[in-house]
């Protein structure tokens, strides 16, 4: 992964953030290393039963438009203190 492709990430990590905080919700980049972007979610969406959707497929289909062979890990603390590690390898279905 380019030095580009992680500052688009991280925009695009950011740009996701404003929608979810609309509701209560948060998304933490913890860290971009080689082709690996882990996500810890906070607020509501550490609870919420629409994550998956959220993040595995809606915020990860937009990382893989940027780096289509990306792995990414998400770690959901519930608001209980709970702890939940989601890895989710991502494969490119879609042909532009």
């Amino acid at each position: 992964m380019t030095a580009e492709n992680k500052k688009e990430i991280e925009k695009l990590i950011e740009n996701f953030r404003t929608l979810v905080k609309t509701h209560t919700g948060d998304v933490e980049l913890i860290e971009i290393v080689g082709n690996k972007v882990k996500l810890k979610l906070l607020g509501a969406c550490a609870n919420c039963s629409l994550s998956n959707l959220s993040y595995d497929i809606i915020l990860g289909g937009m990382i893989r438009e940027i780096v289509p062979e990306v792995e990414i890990e998400i770690i959901n603390i519930s608001a209980k203190g709970g702890k939940n590690k989601k890895h989710a390898k991502f494969q490119r279905i879609l042909k532009k």
